[in-house]
């Protein structure tokens, strides 16, 4: 009995998705056994169409580019004229192109390899603004080993968007305006995002996120002295202490700002009672400022980024922040209040009789970033920006310690004024407070005061002006 051997019905049919400037694409096949023998098999093949398609229109000329695909050789591109989509580039091996301005404004796009191309993808990104990354940040900072976070962006006028990380990976293709991804590194990471304009121009943001390592604790040696924080079971940064009497206020290397106040007991025993706990969003680098029973401090955050936070000291403190913004802030902030003037930062001169500042020094919560510019907040709604300044040079190096407030010599131009005094490098320079303009200081503070919704397009305009400090004295260390 002969033994039938079943074929399927194959047509070899070579398939031509379409025909263009007199080019074909070569057929496809795949081998598949069968009972021992091998057929030769047709099949289509197709690379995947672009994810991202972006379209910049200008008056001379329309810039379209696209996020790459791996499989794919070169690309097409089909403006709609007249009613119709015409092919208006047949092979392009990069990722953009560049038309000059037609009755066309729509476009589209699909990938080809010597096999067929793909299904059309539209522009799904119209551009008008200029390059820009508005943020780039993670919603966690610090992990725990096998944690993950994600990594979130917003990001104008841009063709393309890209992140990397410190340790080799890349992660594309991206959403060009907005979007987050997974993260889990497996160690202390940087990770940078990297905005591509039509023209070839990069804009680049990065952000870091650390790893938990398990902390040592070395126990010191107990003294006769006294020692409060000694039997405390915190990583303690001891830049952060600051004391007041019977309180002393400290931040950790783990992202805590802490409150003890000191009792003695009826024996004569020591003990340190804890008055409040709390979790910051990033780590204070100085001792916090103290004013008029509020407690002001600046919290960095992985990232580049930061806050401004305070707390009352009252039975029940409350504690508020302003919102996170970019920029790197380590100095705890100045509060400049001439109805309590700060005793513990003037120095003797004032003890001695000498008259400090005038009467229309600009009040405010001054705030000092790394890179020298100093921003100063309402004292009525402190996430409010009343004015900003920067150094009258650029720093010698980051300004990471809190400026000093002292009064100005007598005998000299500064003569019972405030002045910051701030290292730079090896010289010691004294800035002069701001004072308000003649005749608007009261204007302005009541602005302050209805700033949440009646501010003016004047005053908006005025806020946002910089302003560069002058530099009233330097001395070399």
């Amino acid at each position: 009995m002969k033994r039938l051997i079943h074929f399927p019905l194959i047509f070899f049919l070579f398939h031509m998705p379409f025909k263009s400037f007199s080019q074909e694409f070569e057929q496809a096949y795949v081998p598949i056994g069968l009972d021992g023998i091998t057929l030769i098999l047709p099949i289509d093949v197709y690379p995947s169409k672009p994810v991202y398609f972006s379209v910049k229109n200008t008056s001379t000329h329309d810039f379209v580019a696209w996020s790459s695909e791996s499989t794919a050789d070169y690309y097409q591109v089909e403006a709609y004229i007249n009613g119709e989509w015409r092919l208006v580039s047949n092979k392009v091996v990069g990722t953009s192109a560049s038309f000059k301005v037609d009755s066309s404004r729509e476009y589209r796009i699909r990938s080809c390899h010597k096999y067929g191309c793909s299904e059309w993808q539209l522009n799904n990104n119209k551009v008008s603004d200029e390059l820009k990354i508005n943020a780039f940040y993670t919603d966690k900072s610090t992990l725990k080993k096998g944690e993950s976070t994600l990594l979130r962006w917003s990001v104008m006028g841009a063709a393309t968007v890209e992140i990397r990380s410190s340790e080799g990976y890349t992660f594309s293709p991206l959403n060009p305006v907005s979007g987050r991804i997974t993260i889990r590194p497996q160690r202390s990471s940087t990770f940078y995002i990297t905005a591509s304009g039509f023209s070839g121009e990069k804009k680049t943001l990065k952000v870091n996120v650390a790893l938990e390592h398990g902390l040592i604790r070395h126990d010191g040696h107990k003294t006769a002295y006294t020692q409060p924080l000694y039997e405390l079971p915190y990583d303690i940064n001891h830049k952060t202490v600051l004391t007041d009497n019977e309180d002393i206020y400290f931040g950790t290397h783990d992202g805590k700002l802490l409150h003890y106040r000191y009792k003695k007991e009826a024996a004569g025993s020591e003990q340190w009672q804890l008055i409040w706990e709390r979790t910051l969003n990033g780590i204070i680098n100085n001792p916090p400022t103290l004013h008029n029973r509020e407690l002001y401090y600046s919290v960095n955050i992985f990232g580049g980024r930061s806050q401004i936070c305070s707390v009352k000291l009252q039975q029940l403190p409350t504690h508020n922040c302003t919102s996170i913004k970019y920029g790197e802030v380590y100095a705890s902030p100045i509060v400049i209040d001439p109805d309590f003037l700060p005793q513990s930062n003037l120095s003797w001169l004032q003890k001695n009789g000498i008259t400090p500042i005038d009467s229309q020094v600009m009040r405010g919560i001054y705030v000092f970033y790394r890179d020298g510019k100093i921003e100063v907040l309402s004292q009525l709604s402190k996430s409010t920006t009343s004015r900003q300044f920067t150094l009258p040079f650029h720093p010698a190096n980051p300004i990471l310690n809190t400026p000093q407030l002292l009064i100005g010599a007598p005998n000299t131009a500064s003569e019972g004024k405030l002045q910051f005094t701030l290292i730079d490098g090896d010289r010691l320079v004294g800035l002069p407070v701001p004072v308000e303009s003649q005749g608007n200081s009261i204007v302005e503070r009541a602005q302050q005061m209805f700033r949440f919704s009646t501010q003016s397009a004047a005053s908006e305009s005025k806020a946002a002006q910089v302003q560069k400090l002058d530099e009233a004295w330097s001395a070399d260390l």
